[in-house]
């Protein structure tokens, strides 16, 4: 299993420590620059980063404050540098996505697909259902995280890792309150790749626990 470390608004005090502890970082760009940084600062920014450490990163940039047309833009210019992966909301239009699914095989970049369930956890039919089907479109990774209001709901996240067709494929775990037990539990499961915050700073999801927090927890369950 890696860990991956999300970055954020605090990530130029905090990549070089996080790069040195985890197998991964995720740039959440939408979260890393002031609102009036352009494309172009954006990348200049990213650049020394990538150069040298393209393999261990994670390029994620949410819409909201960022359009898809912009996010579009990063991605395509940030591809050539070979990241990890980039990760794409399932809900992606598909204009935006089939270019960027192109540019990624093109680069060697592999896709997370990512589901985000703010408010419930969906049935365990409809989990299993839309993690195989971003599979069959292209996806490297699925991630799936969902608010859980109970261990019932956990269970539901938990058992998409038991799916012989999801071995090693899907990455999925709860947010609040169930944010570390079902990381662990996830890590348990088998669990490829886990996502946590740095040791300061901002999280970047809420119940996101912070790496030596989630290393220690992890060392006292195996």
């Amino acid at each position: 299993m890696k860990l991956c470390i999300c970055l954020s608004q605090d990530w130029k005090e905090q990549w070089l420590d996080s790069l040195n502890k985890a197998d991964l970082l995720e740039l959440r760009i939408d979260l890393m620059f002031r609102d009036e940084a352009t494309e172009t600062e954006v990348v200049e920014a990213l650049t020394p980063l990538l150069i040298e450490n393209s393999h261990k990163i994670i390029l994620t940039c949410r819409v909201g404050k960022i359009s898809q047309e912009v996010r579009y833009n990063l991605f395509l210019a940030l591809l050539p540098f070979a990241p990890a992966y980039i990760d794409l909301e399932h809900d992606t239009p598909q204009h935006f996505r089939e270019p960027l699914h192109t540019a990624a095989q093109k680069y060697g970049v592999k896709i997370i697909t990512s589901f985000h369930h703010h408010d419930a956890t969906p049935d365990r039919a409809d989990l299993c259902t839309m993690a195989k089907k971003a599979l069959l479109g292209g996806a490297g990774l699925v991630k799936i995280v969902a608010h859980c209001r109970d261990t019932y709901d956990e269970a539901k996240l938990l058992s998409l890792y038991r799916e012989e067709c999801l071995t090693g494929k899907i990455v999925a775990f709860g947010m609040g309150h169930y944010g570390l037990t079902s990381r662990l539990h996830a890590a348990a499961s088998g669990a490829p790749l886990l996502y946590v915050a740095a040791d300061c700073g901002a999280a970047t999801a809420q119940g996101q626990p912070r790496f030596t927090q989630f290393t220690e927890h992890l060392l006292n369950v195996c």
